[in-house]
């Protein structure tokens, strides 16, 4: 959904400066499930059951975000991003969710300031208030018919962003931030979601939940261009790039000895992930305290291992449109 929207407050504040900012966000995408494209059941491999040949997935997410921005002092501004999520899933499995996504709060500090350029400090801590459990109704299906709306995870990102002001028409942003992750658990692997093979082809449906996911550290990039046009019109052209360390997933480990098999926690490596970004924009002031803005997200390129319970966090690749107004006073 992080990240997914702007986390980061990107506009000065002076202090006791306050602002209301709702914003709508519309995803389309697929194949987190998909068999032989990539999905998380081609990752486990002959451990779990399988989805048929070329299984298409589809799934569709509309975040809807409330962010409160508060103006400290001159150069520091605090805020709270509140997002709702409806999550829906179909083509050869339905399923969906509605419910609060993962809360984040944070501040900038603009610690140099000049007339034609600025730099800040970003912080912002997301909180793991969405849930991350999946309803299982049908134990004829191989994954259950909810979707998590969270993933679990406490993180704490810092980084610096600097912006650069030309002829009043122009402005160049661009920011790098890093993101500390925390273990969580996987508790979309719940009971009954995955059937487990031994070496000899024996299943077993055993109970797995509360297995821990470490989603690896991440890394994010962005260079922005916004031009100003007709007074009251702005055109934004973002390039991002994103970056996760290695993924681990805790798992059971089977050993046959004779007619006894027995099973052992170890962790499953899902590698690093990866990938490039773009996204145009076009904000319009509508007057003192009004602006809207209306923007597309297309990814380029890259290298996503999409497990089911990323949340609306630079959600898995897809296309992205968002409509968002601000008031301010």
């Amino acid at each position: 959904m992080a990240r997914g929207f702007s986390i980061f407050p990107n506009d000065n504040f002076d202090k006791g400066d306050f602002r209301f900012k709702t914003k709508i966000s519309y995803h389309s995408g697929g194949s987190y499930f998909s068999s032989n494209k990539g999905g998380l059941l081609d990752l486990l491999g002959k451990k779990t059951s399988s989805l048929p040949n070329n299984t298409q997935e589809k799934y569709q997410d509309v975040l809807a975000s409330f962010e409160l921005q508060y103006g400290f002092t001159q150069n520091t501004s605090l805020y709270l991003l509140i997002p709702f999520g409806y999550r829906t899933e179909n083509r050869s499995i339905n399923a969906e969710q509605f419910g609060l996504s993962d809360i984040h709060s944070g501040f900038s500090w603009r610690f140099f300031d000049r007339a034609e350029h600025d730099i800040k400090l970003l912080v912002d801590i997301k909180f793991p208030t969405g849930t991350t459990q999946i309803g299982f109704s049908d134990p004829t299906q191989n994954i259950s018919p909810k979707l998590p709306l969270g993933d679990g995870s406490t993180d704490f990102s810092g980084g610096l962003q600097f912006t650069q002001n030309l002829l009043n028409t122009l402005s160049i942003e661009e920011s790098l931030t890093y993101t500390i992750r925390f273990k969580t658990l996987a508790e979309y692997l719940d009971s009954g979601s995955f059937t487990f093979f031994d070496s000899n082809g024996n299943s077993y449906n055993l109970p797995i939940g509360n297995l821990e996911i470490d989603w690896g550290d991440e890394l994010r990039g962005h260079i922005g261009f916004r031009f100003k046009f007709l007074n009251h019109f702005f055109l934004r052209v973002r390039g991002s790039y994103f970056w996760r360390d290695h993924t681990r997933v805790e798992f059971f480990d089977y050993n046959t000895s004779g007619n006894i098999t027995t099973s052992a926690k170890t962790m499953l490596n899902l590698g690093r992930s990866h990938y490039v970004s773009t996204i145009l924009a076009l904000e319009a002031l509508l007057s003192k305290h009004w602006s809207v803005e209306v923007g597309w997200s297309h990814p380029l390129m890259g290298k996503n291992y999409p497990l089911p319970s990323l949340s609306f966090v630079e959600s898995l690749l897809g296309e992205t449109y968002h409509l968002e107004m601000t008031y301010a006073f």
